[in-house]
């Protein structure tokens, strides 16, 4: 038995020689060619011409991303050589060298830290003193008496003693709260430059296997996250009698720890990371929506018809996005998710991959901040007309009705709206509830007044038996003092009764159009250059007498609490 190991071990050693021999180990670095980015997530496209032996080669592709997905991971060669195994690991090893601003400011962190730990000490301990004069205030004892002197002499001592540990705590703590302001500045510092200078890579590491030493091209394809895009709009008009022009816009953001240098950039609205799986359709079914009643109330402003009513509390400095706004139906837009440094919302897009191949190259830093990219423009032939709504506000809105938008691959964002070289202000694209017709809001024209009041003469509240009847009336008046024609939509409403025994009675409508689920009154009136409409409603509601129902309606705004 022992001859016969020495026999073998002689061989292992030449076969694993011998392989040694044929398999070489090849790091390599190559640019980014190519970013398709998606609205969570970025696909990456590198290649790298590489000279390989005959036999099996390990080529490693270096400093890549460290939010690469690994299960994304793609390798095809160009020339013939085979595929044999493709893994992707994280390097901590390969750590580029610290900035010095870097080392700079975890020492100044550091130093900060301690400075700050010896100030907490010494508050504890002017608060361990003071407790303790505390609990020491009495003097004396009912067996011996005390002097008014020794009382004076005592007071005197407390009083001091206690002014001085009050001032050397509050001294002490504005000097806790400089530092902690110096501290949370260097961090904020510190995080920043590690953004850029994040020693953490990916590699993907492919073995091939060649018959001959040749040139091979590699070409590597990845999937990473911390990146996207939002669509946005810049909607422009000049004129009442001219098209429109609908810029379609992008905000990208690359977060990856890698720069996107001058690249080729195409958006996509798919899942970069979708199964492989075939799909199985489920039952399509229509049902009335609860974010959507066809109708506003009177605390949400002018949103479907009017400008967004936009409430942005977030802060685009340093890197932190916190976005709260109200869209176009009025349904508030809610924070999914944040993702160092950026947070996500949820947009309506076709069932269908939309793709934008931007012509032009663009170069995105990996800072996490968003960056403008245009994608199209497009001249789009409306019809203008404007809306009123007087219940919710006395203004007139241009309204440039488009036909034909489902060719246009829109999706829901923020858009920004010029008219006359000037801006009007941000309102939004909803393609939710849009049905053949996108209607865009051009903003306010204050050359057409509109008014609604209640006529007290003859509003009225009757008892009749065991019922209630309230009876309103209003009058609108519309007035077009521009110096052309116009077309106007005046909406006002009915209250909708949802009880048996609620009656609602439509008197005067002034041949308005009633929509009866809804209540919505609508009247299409065209207007003469500096002339005037008015337009009456009257209504009434019977409900028993021993009920409540609230007719009227507020809106709740904030004021001063004193």
């Amino acid at each position: 038995m022992k001859s016969f190991a020495y026999v073998i071990l002689p061989a292992l050693l030449y076969s694993v020689s011998a392989v040694a021999q044929h398999e070489s180990v090849i790091r390599v670095t190559s640019p980014i060619e190519a970013v398709t980015v998606y609205m969570n997530g970025a696909e990456i496209k590198q290649s790298k011409q590489v000279d390989v032996k005959a036999g099996n080669n390990t080529i490693v592709f270096q400093r890549l991303s460290a939010y690469l997905q690994d299960q994304s991971v793609q390798v095809s060669v160009d020339g013939e050589a085979e595929v044999l195994s493709v893994t992707a690991t994280s390097n901590y090893l390969n750590i580029e060298k610290m900035e010095p601003r870097i080392k700079l400011l975890k020492d100044s962190i550091a130093l900060f830290t301690s400075k700050i730990a010896s100030l907490n000490n010494q508050i504890d301990a002017f608060n361990s003193e003071r407790a303790l004069l505390n609990e020491n205030r009495n003097i004396g004892n009912k067996q011996t008496p005390t002097s008014i002197a020794e009382i004076d002499k005592a007071a005197d001592f407390y009083q001091q003693k206690t002014l001085e540990v009050n001032n050397a705590i509050s001294k002490l703590n504005e000097q806790q709260t400089e530092l902690n302001t110096q501290y949370s500045l260097m961090q904020s510092q510190l995080q920043a430059l590690n953004y850029k200078n994040n020693p953490e890579r990916k590699e993907v590491t492919v073995v091939v296997n060649s018959s001959a030493d040749k040139s091979i091209t590699l070409h590597l394809r990845y999937v990473v996250n911390n990146a996207g895009w939002e669509p946005a709009y810049d909607l422009v008009a000049t004129d009442v009698t001219k098209p429109i022009t609908l810029k379609y816009k992008a905000k990208v953001y690359n977060n990856t720890g890698i720069k996107w240098e001058n690249v080729p950039l195409t958006l996509s609205t798919a899942d970069p990371l979708q199964s492989a799986t075939r799909p199985h359709l489920s039952a399509w079914t229509l049902n009335y929506s609860d974010s959507y009643n066809g109708e506003d109330d009177e605390e949400t402003s002018v949103n479907k018809e009017g400008l967004l009513n936009e409430n942005n509390v977030g802060q685009t400095q340093g890197m932190t996005f916190d976005w709260q706004f109200h869209s176009a139906d009025s349904t508030k837009v809610t924070i999914s998710k944040r993702n160092r440094g950026v947070s996500f919302k949820s947009v309506n897009v076709s069932e269908l991959n939309t793709t934008f191949v931007i012509p032009t190259p663009y170069t995105i830093p990996s800072d996490a901040k968003p960056y403008q990219v245009d994608i199209t423009s497009y001249s789009l032939d409306a019809v203008y007309g404007y809306i009123a709504v007087p219940k919710l506000d006395r203004s007139a809105f241009l309204i440039a009705k488009v036909s034909g938008w489902e060719k246009l691959n829109l999706m829901d964002g923020p858009m920004n709206v010029y008219f006359n070289n000037a801006y009007i202000g941000q309102s939004s694209i909803n393609t939710r509830f849009i049905e053949d017709t996108l209607e865009l809001s051009l903003g306010r024209d204050n050359q057409i007044l509109v008014t609604r009041a209640k006529k007290e003469d003859f509003g009225s509240k009757k008892l009749i038996g065991t019922s209630r009847k309230e009876s309103y009336k209003y009058e609108i008046v519309v007035k077009n003092n521009k110096t052309v024609p116009v077309n106007i939509e005046i909406q006002d409403q009915l209250p909708v009764s949802q009880e048996s025994d609620i009656v609602v009675d439509a008197e005067d409508i002034s041949g308005a159009v009633l929509d009866v689920p809804t209540g919505k009154l609508q009247w299409k009136t065209s207007l003469a250059a500096g002339a005037g409409i008015t337009y009456k409603l009257a209504f009434s509601v019977k409900y028993p007498k021993n009920k409540a129902v609230e007719v009227r309606k507020f809106r709740t705004i904030n004021c001063p609490d004193f």
